[in-house]
């Protein structure tokens, strides 16, 4: 995700976490005439820890700002200062606290938040025994609220997590980090579409190391998954920014190269040929190691029936390449 979409979406956790907090602020205790007592400390600490500090920041100013829907008193002015004050403070201890654990920092996140309401009650309530009877039941509830917070927030950082890892699985080679057959067949259809609709060029390099078996016979298979891992991180670091670099399967790679004819496309197969013939990889023992790779390039036609025809002709060239001597690059006739 870019930085501008990151942006977007942080704003847009900031807007439901602020809509969370009116939600709480409606079902508050009204305390007074003009004193509410509530929750809503909660989704600005939610979102502290879980949305960033953009996010933060919309939540706080929604909160904030919606207080005043209840009347322009002095319990809104106060409410309005210490919401803005919590907010700053969960950044604060969200971002720099040095604590490793969220937990801890979510509680001392949880009880500055119920101390602000205190003051609160302190300075809009003068019936000493009214603030403290709302003190003696807001606590113990506040404190457990919290504590349900945590575990929400906990879980949901587990659902993430494994949403991202099992996303990440389905799309991504765990050995070299390209994109896998999966991944390399969404794009190809997607590449193949624009052919049809916008007749974009579309060119594709299938890339072989030369002899791998014998990598894998003389020097074990963890070195073999070394030169694979440095050879991905060359293709990466070879190909253009728009060009889907795959593996797909075993020590075969592919290039897809949008927007490029062959002519362009031959460019860059030599480009990387001849970076890996030069590149020195190093093995796990820091032994060194020269390969060499034979490529097949071929382009998207007119005359392409169906997709296949495009793919076989790359590979009909990259066995021509492996036949005539290896360690070359040639074209789809």
């Amino acid at each position: 995700m870019n930085s501008k979409n990151s942006l977007k979406t942080s704003i847009g956790y900031g807007f439901f976490f602020g809509l969370l907090g009116l939600l709480l602020m409606y079902f508050s205790i009204q305390a007074t005439d003009t004193v509410r007592v509530d929750l809503r400390h909660l989704a600005i600490l939610f979102i502290g820890f879980y949305g960033g500090i953009p996010a933060t920041i919309v939540t706080t100013v929604i909160i904030a700002g919606s207080r005043f829907f209840f009347g322009f008193t002095e319990a809104a002015y106060v409410a309005v200062a210490l919401s803005l004050l919590l907010g700053g403070c969960v950044i604060l201890l969200a971002k720099y606290a040095q604590i490793d654990s969220i937990k801890v920092k979510m509680f001392f996140g949880n009880i500055i938040g119920m101390l602000f309401v205190t003051i609160a009650l302190y300075i809009t309530i003068s019936d000493e025994a009214l603030r403290q009877e709302i003190l003696l039941f807001y606590w113990p509830f506040g404190i457990i609220a919290g504590l349900l917070a945590v575990k929400v927030f906990i879980d949901m950082q587990e659902a993430n997590r494994l949403f991202h890892f099992y996303k990440e699985s389905a799309e991504v080679d765990f050995l070299t980090g390209l994109n896998n057959v999966r991944q390399f067949d969404y794009y190809l259809n997607i590449f193949t579409t624009r052919f049809k609709e916008k007749h974009e060029s579309l060119s594709i390099l299938v890339i072989d190391i030369d002899h791998f078996k014998k990598v894998n016979d003389t020097y074990g298979h963890d070195a073999g998954d070394e030169v694979l891992k440095q050879l991905g991180a060359i293709l990466n670091e070879t190909s253009r920014d728009m060009d889907i670099v795959s593996r797909n399967g075993g020590e075969e790679f592919s290039i897809l190269l949008p927007n490029c004819r062959l002519t362009q496309a031959t460019a860059v197969g030599e480009r990387i040929r001849k970076r890996v013939e030069n590149n020195t990889f190093v093995l796990p023992d820091n032994q060194p190691l020269h390969i060499t790779v034979s490529i097949g390039a071929s382009s998207l036609t007119k005359q392409d029936v169906v997709i296949k025809d495009f793919l076989k002709r790359a590979d009909v060239a990259l066995y021509e390449a492996k036949e005539s001597g290896r360690n070359k690059l040639c074209i789809a006739q």
